[in-house]
């Protein structure tokens, strides 16, 4: 078993050491050759053949490239700080990073500065005005057509976000747009408005189907909104073992708050056997998320509720607590 593990150690040694050399060589190949080289890198990354330390020249490679302030450079680095990719997972520059690259307006950049941005924002990791350079380019490619574009500003229009004035009404009917061309997030929006009431008059049952159609295509946020309808409805333990469903796998999602939905049901026993332990590490990667919530009850489920609990436990406990901001 040593052997095998000083074999493997060995071989993400080499391999990082020949893609450094390469990259080192990149002059030869011209820069589009180095970016092929870190595409190569990433992949061997996330298959698991290479680890986070010979990761570490592709991280140095984008850091020099982003410094010269090129978008492609920008978004690739800010991707690394999103995914924990040899280096530690840092969302709020994560999403400084990916906002700088998205304000030439590349569509793809543009559509996940803006995801990672408004959900930092939401959880007040970031200033609410960061994500004000991505409304103009937001905007153009909504006039364009563009469902995904459509169906984000809708959330500008909802929130009053980033100086784009509240307009629930206007919101509902760029939601409901972008929702009649397929756009998950689309439908997640007029789903949540439908739900709420916000901008249009309450129609439970279409929130619904439009919420389970969005959570099927990969919505996480309508996969929070449906476990909390069913955890916290008065049916049968069936509809509580469906929202528990959709509590897991927005928590799979990295949803913060799917996170704390399910760190929840199990605290309390909702749709499930009450198991604290559990409980307590989705508390933890909710408030790892940010999560300010998640944050103050980790802390006092820590400190004020574990009387057995370690000195190491309670520290904890208080950490999370002063970090906390308020709620």
């Amino acid at each position: 078993m040593l052997m095998l593990l000083r074999t493997c150690w060995l071989s993400h040694l080499i391999f990082g050491v020949l893609v450094l050399l390469a990259i080192l060589l990149s002059p030869v190949r011209g820069e589009e050759g180095s970016w092929e080289l870190a595409a190569a890198m990433e992949n061997a990354w996330r298959d698991g053949s290479t680890n986070d330390a010979a990761f570490e020249p592709i991280l140095r490679f984008y850091k020099a490239q982003a410094g010269k302030g090129d978008a492609r450079e920008l978004f690739r680095l800010g991707l690394c700080y999103r995914g924990g990719r040899g280096v530690r997972r840092d969302m709020p520059q994560a999403a400084r990073l990916l906002i700088k690259a998205a304000a030439r307006g590349d569509r793809k950049m543009l559509l996940t500065a803006c995801d990672v941005a408004c959900e930092e924002a939401a959880l007040r990791t970031i200033p609410s005005d960061s994500v004000t350079p991505l409304v103009e380019p937001l905007k153009k490619l909504r006039d364009a057509g563009d469902p995904a574009a459509t169906a984000r500003y809708a959330g500008f229009l909802l929130h009053d976000r980033a100086g784009v004035r509240k307009a629930p009404t206007h919101a509902v009917s760029l939601a409901r747009a972008a929702a009649a061309k397929g756009d998950p997030r689309g439908k997640w929006r007029l789903g949540n408005s439908l739900l709420l009431g916000r901008g249009v008059k309450i129609d439970a049952a279409a929130a619904m189907d439009l919420l389970k159609q969005a959570a099927g295509e990969g919505e996480s946020q309508a996969m929070v909104d449906l476990g909390r309808i069913l955890l916290n409805s008065d049916g049968s333990e069936a509809l509580k073992a469906e929202g528990l469903a959709y509590a897991k796998q927005a928590a799979a999602a990295d949803n913060p708050w799917g996170a704390y939905l399910l760190a929840d049901c199990y605290y309390r026993g909702n749709g499930v056997s009450r198991d604290v332990d559990k409980a307590i590490r989705w508390y933890r990667r909710s408030a790892e998320r940010g999560y300010a919530r998640a944050m103050h009850l980790l802390g006092v489920r820590l400190t004020l509720e574990g009387k057995s609990a370690s000195v190491q436990v309670k520290a904890e406990g208080f950490r999370w607590l002063l970090r906390a901001p308020e709620i």
